[in-house]
């Protein structure tokens, strides 16, 4: 599966099902019936409320959010493929980094191999499914975020609005899985792990608390300032990345590896 088919392919199907909702909600009074108090505060628009999308730059901008998904879900489900012949010889930023991060990778193993560190948990099966459900965690949450967000800016009512800000949550969530598996590797890579067996554990238990925190969210969403929570969240990952990037590629300068990262 090519991940730029899948891009495409998720948002124009989020819209067709927007599409064929909007013909079977019309009615003599609008789509979606009263928001109620929603409509005096301000989304950066104009409140339409006899239109399909109250506010539609803000509901059919979150279409990107479906682009991303889609792309991520097609990535779990690419299959390498060989590189050419003639590719070898291209120049320019992508070579450059390709070549970078080979020539660490490289130097990494050596290093290892050297002091007799066995690469635990890193066996192809173990990590293609751990590379496939993280990014289908990630890519499942981002279409989630598409759909949550499209709909409270275009209900504008209470009940849109508890999926908008949980699926936020969801998004961040997956993100903080992810990151969270970074480190799990390298601390494998290192020889603190517990083996490829404590890997897959490690990542079923990962995946089975992101479900559990995204229901609490949800059901909980009135109880948590998303002000807090989410920066919170946020926080947490771009802090964990930026450790992480100086942490590793040490063949390259802290700016090469806060890109590469």
């Amino acid at each position: 599966i090519r991940p730029a088919a899948v891009a495409f392919a998720a948002p124009a199907v989020l819209a067709a099902l927007l599409g064929l909702t909007a013909v079977a909600l019309r009615g003599e009074h609008g789509y979606w019936g009263d928001p109620g108090e929603k409509v005096g505060k301000s989304y950066c628009e104009g409140t339409r409320l006899r239109e399909f999308a109250r506010t539609p730059a803000n509901s059919w901008s979150n279409l990107a959010y479906a682009v991303a998904g889609g792309w991520a879900i097609g990535r779990a489900f690419e299959r390498p493929r060989p590189l050419p012949a003639n590719d070898a010889a291209n120049s320019g930023a992508t070579a450059s980094v390709t070549a970078a991060v080979a020539t660490v990778a490289a130097a990494k193993a050596e290093e290892w191999s050297a002091k007799g560190v066995a690469l635990v948990g890193h066996s192809p099966g173990a990590m293609c499914f751990a590379r496939q459900a993280l990014l289908m965690l990630v890519g499942i949450s981002s279409c989630a975020l598409a759909l949550g967000s499209f709909l409270f800016h275009a209900v504008l009512q209470r009940w849109a609005q508890q999926l908008d800000v949980a699926a936020m949550y969801w998004a961040m969530n997956a993100a903080l899985a992810a990151t969270a598996w970074r480190w799990l590797r390298r601390m494998s890579s290192l020889g603190l792990g517990c083996g490829s067996r404590g890997h897959r554990l490690g990542l079923f238990l990962g995946l089975l608390a992101v479900l559990g925190a995204d229901v609490l969210m949800w059901w909980f969403k009135w109880e948590l300032s998303s002000a807090i929570v989410f920066n919170a969240q946020l926080g947490v990952v771009i802090a964990s990345e930026l450790l992480h990037s100086c942490c590793g590629f040490r063949g390259l300068r802290l700016r090469q590896r806060l890109l590469l990262s």
